[in-house]
């Protein structure tokens, strides 16, 4: 019969295929060979007949041989077929254990794989985060229009670009890809200074942060300079005064010139502007009178009723001149003169060593020395009450005696009438006095000169 696995002849009454091992079922051979595979096999296998042939040898010693066949086939066939079983079995288990490690070794390859990915992706979101720094945001904050356009109104200014003069990170956190940052800044233009706390907020899109909202938080704007226009006013591009300390501008319009019992003065308007939380606000017009000259009072005032002033000497004239007007960066006019004193002192001692400034008489025999002294001194200058006040402070106290040598300290009111009124004291030099040496001091209050003319 022939092996239904491999198809090759082998015994009729083998149990394995002796060529590729494999176990046969003598139902299903039998089977088969009832359906025609093999025809001369029912024969074959009724072995009765063969022993029942009693005419001749040869049926005999074919069934001699098919009777030795078997137990031949059966020792061998056996053996190979549970080798060859084995080796099956063998490289079976071998696939599947290869199998298993493959399956093994994708797995974790690809948990390797997802975690080195997810790792990595986790990296590059950090540094996206990272990147986000104090200079990056002040990249941004400098391109942000809406931002820097300042929080100040630009009523009675000229519109400036503001410039981001810093930004510090205090803060930054993230939350469902949006960022949010705190921190302090500073902008400022050639008017106004903005310097306070703000919000902002990123947006995360595709693993890229951009910018999306600036918030102030809290802050303060304070002025650098007064205005410069006011529309209402009629006026624009002008310089005004600035005051840092109140806060103020004032800008002086052109004004009428006129005559004063002094000299002249511009009559004109003047415009106050007050820095409120974040701009100008205006004021009324106020009329005001401005000195332009002092031309009336300047000169010579002398003392008719020749007296003595205590021991120190005496007062021989008292002259004005030089006054000088100027605004300062307040808007205040300073005017200022200068004062000469002419004093005759007298000293018992010749006490005090060459003076600065006096012309020096002196007797050789070493008798009373006399001092004629004509030492300018700088006095401010104010309006009040229809009068000129002179303020004249030499500053005693500190640095050499011979500094105060003829120096007033007080006041000097020269009024319409000519007459020019002193209060305060008279420093007419110095004196030995318990080793020490003290400055001369001579009152001047009540004391009455008159203009020459």
């Amino acid at each position: 019969m022939k092996c239904p696995s491999c198809g090759k002849d082998i015994a009729n009454d083998a149990k394995f295929c002796r060529y590729c091992g494999a176990k046969l079922n003598p139902e299903t051979v039998t089977l088969e060979q009832g359906n025609g595979e093999n025809p001369t096999a029912p024969e074959s296998v009724s072995a009765p007949h063969a022993f029942d042939n009693k005419g001749g040898g040869a049926p005999a010693q074919n069934n001699a041989e098919q009777a030795e066949t078997p137990d031949a086939t059966s020792d061998a066939i056996p053996t190979t077929a549970k080798d060859s079983t084995s080796a099956t079995k063998h490289v079976s288990n071998r696939k599947r254990i290869i199998a298993i490690a493959a399956s093994v070794i994708v797995v974790v390859v690809a948990i390797l794989g997802i975690t080195f990915f997810q790792q990595y992706s986790a990296e590059q979101a950090q540094r996206a985060i990272d990147a986000i720094d104090a200079e990056r945001i002040s990249e941004d904050l400098s391109e942000n229009e809406s931002f820097m356009a300042g929080a100040a109104s630009n009523d009675y200014v000229d519109e400036d670009a503001y410039d981001l003069d810093s930004f510090e990170l205090d803060d930054k956190s993230v939350d469902d890809g949006t960022m949010t940052i705190l921190g302090t800044y500073e902008i400022s233009n050639k008017f106004f200074d903005e310097a306070g706390e703000i919000e902002i907020t990123y947006l995360n899109n595709g693993g890229s942060w951009a910018l999306d909202t600036a918030e102030r938080v809290d802050y303060v704007i304070t002025p650098l300079r007064g205005i410069t226009n006011d529309p209402n006013a009629g006026f624009s591009d002008v310089e005004s005064t600035f005051d840092p300390d109140t806060k103020t501008s004032t800008y002086r319009g052109e004004g009428e010139a006129r005559d004063e019992w002094y000299g002249t003065a511009d009559e004109a308007p003047s415009y106050v502007y007050t820095f409120m939380a974040n701009g100008w606000a205006s004021s009324t017009e106020i009329v005001h009178t401005y000195p332009t000259s002092f031309s009336k009072v300047e000169g010579t005032y002398t003392d008719t009723r020749e007296e003595d002033f205590n021991e120190h000497g005496t007062f021989n004239s008292f002259a004005v001149k030089d006054f000088k007007i100027a605004t300062n960066d307040k808007g205040e006019d300073t005017i200022t003169c200068t004062v000469t004193c002419n004093w005759t002192s007298a000293y018992e001692t010749y006490s005090i060593g060459i003076v600065t400034g006096p012309l020096i008489k002196e007797d050789k025999n070493g008798d009373p020395v006399q001092y004629l002294a004509n030492i300018e001194q700088e006095g401010t200058v104010s309006i009040e009450d229809g009068a000129i006040v002179i303020t004249l402070d030499p500053g005693y106290g500190e640095g050499p005696v011979r500094q105060y040598m003829n120096l007033i300290k007080g006041t000097v009111t020269l009024r319409e009438n000519g007459d020019a009124d002193l209060d305060g004291s008279i420093y007419s030099g110095s004196t030995l006095i318990d080793g020490e040496r003290k400055v001369k001091e001579g009152s001047l209050d009540g004391v009455t000169l008159h203009r020459a003319q």
